[in-house]
């Protein structure tokens, strides 16, 4: 079996490395490594981060899939690149640049296809979430803080009670003009929330950090104005 990485960074230093390639040599690192995790997560990890998401809203609308190109050629099919070539097949890459023994071209099949299926079932690859935290714009500069650290640690806290672990995640921080108007919009969009009350203000809700959310479901959210 060659050493597939060797020559992989041959091909990056002569700007040959395709998206084919890309894909084949994270499949490589995956069901070589040591670690005792399941393959197929090592897998989407390193196509995670391999490869940028299509985040153009009018593209996700019209039914464009955020890892696309990626699950074209997961699925045995094949993409033409910007220059009008069209792409190899993963399993034709595996067979000339890694090995044609049967069981391991079985392996690399078998990790693609799953792969596919995740990628198109309820389960996509690792994406960065949002979580949006509210705070009241009526408080002062000091306070807006410090609510804003109280309901993002609580938000915190359940997450780990839940051992939930969300490696890529952003904050946005909108004013809490409404807290009625924004439970109505969490309660219809479903969006978990942790709402922390302060105490000291008559146990008034202060801040409201929601759940976090794929950039998917960052739309129902867009009306309400971020905080300068």
């Amino acid at each position: 079996m060659k050493d597939y990485k060797s020559y992989y960074r041959e091909l990056a230093r002569n700007n040959k490395n395709t998206l084919t390639h890309n894909i084949v040599l994270a499949a490589f690192k995956a069901l070589n490594a040591r670690s005792n995790s399941n393959k197929l997560d090592i897998f989407l990890a390193l196509l995670a981060r391999a490869f940028t998401p299509v985040t153009n809203s009018t593209k996700l609308a019209n039914g464009v899939q955020p890892y696309h190109k990626v699950a074209a050629l997961l699925s045995g099919g094949r993409w033409y690149y910007s220059n009008g070539d069209i792409a190899e097949t993963l399993l034709t890459v595996v067979q000339s640049e890694i090995s044609d023994d049967a069981e391991v071209v079985k392996a690399y099949r078998e990790l693609f296809k799953a792969a596919f299926e995740k990628i198109n079932g309820v389960s996509r690859l690792p994406e960065t979430h949002y979580s949006y935290v509210f705070v009241d714009p009526n408080l002062s500069a000091s306070q807006r803080i410090v609510q804003t650290n109280h309901a993002t640690i609580e938000l915190g806290y359940e997450l780990a009670k839940q051992n939930i672990s969300v490696k890529e995640l952003h904050l946005v921080l909108c004013p809490l003009d409404s807290s009625e108007e924004l439970e109505l919009v969490l309660e219809t969009n479903k969006i978990a929330n942790i709402k922390f009350q302060e105490p000291d203000l008559g146990n008034q809700i202060t801040a409201i950090a929601t759940w976090p959310i794929a950039r998917s479901q960052k739309g129902v959210l867009k009306k309400f104005p971020i905080l300068t």
